[in-house]
Parts: C-alpha cells; sequence; structure tokens
C-alpha cells in the first residue's frame, strides 16, 4: 500500500466482504453531524464537566501549602 488513501479503502473493501460493515455505509468523515444548536450544547456540557474536574485540583494544591 502506498497510502493511507489506498490503505483505508483496502480495510473498507474488506470488512465489507467479510460482513463486518455493509458496503454502502457512509464514512465517519462524511457523516453530518446535528444542528449548531446541538453541537454548541455539547461544547457547553464538555465545558462545565472539564471545570469540575479542575475543582479538586486547586483544592489539592492548598492542602499542599498547609
Amino acid at each position: 500500500m502506498r497510502s493511507r488513501r489506498e490503505a483505508d479503502r483496502v480495510v473498507r473493501e474488506w470488512t465489507a466482504r467479510a460482513g463486518w460493515r455493509a458496503s454502502g455505509a457512509t464514512e465517519p468523515e462524511t457523516k453530518k453531524w446535528g444542528h449548531r444548536a446541538e453541537t454548541d450544547a455539547l461544547r457547553d456540557e464538555a465545558a462545565a464537566l472539564c471545570k469540575k474536574l479542575r475543582a479538586p485540583e486547586g483544592r489539592l494544591e492548598k492542602n499542599r501549602e498547609k
């Protein structure tokens, strides 16, 4: 195989022949993502979760100073 694209094609054909994937299945790169509002909501949720993860980090630093 000479390129990544060729390798991807070979894997797609192989998995389709093996029955692991429908031959007309769409690629993740071409898949349409949801509406902009949905992606924005998910981005906001991820940001909130990251903030929750950072909160204990601050408490750990305070405990180290004592």
